[in-house]
């Protein structure tokens, strides 16, 4: 299905993130922002969980 917002990779069918727990670890001398964040789904979901991460390297992912 494509998306709803051409300006995004939203899929109205996944939950939305309710909760967004987030921690940054700024390198000034490196001009680089190091960060990771804790995402709490509205409801369960099996299956691919899309994010937009346009502009953004992700190192890692994983569930608990």
């Amino acid at each position: 299905m494509a998306p709803v917002d051409p300006h995004s990779y939203t899929d109205g069918a996944h939950p939305v993130v309710s909760r967004a727990a987030l921690a940054f670890y700024l390198d000034f001398a490196a001009s680089t922002i190091h960060a990771s964040a804790v995402l709490t789904l509205s409801a369960p979901h099996s299956g691919d969980l899309l994010l937009d991460t346009r502009a953004l390297a992700v190192h890692s992912a994983s569930t608990d």
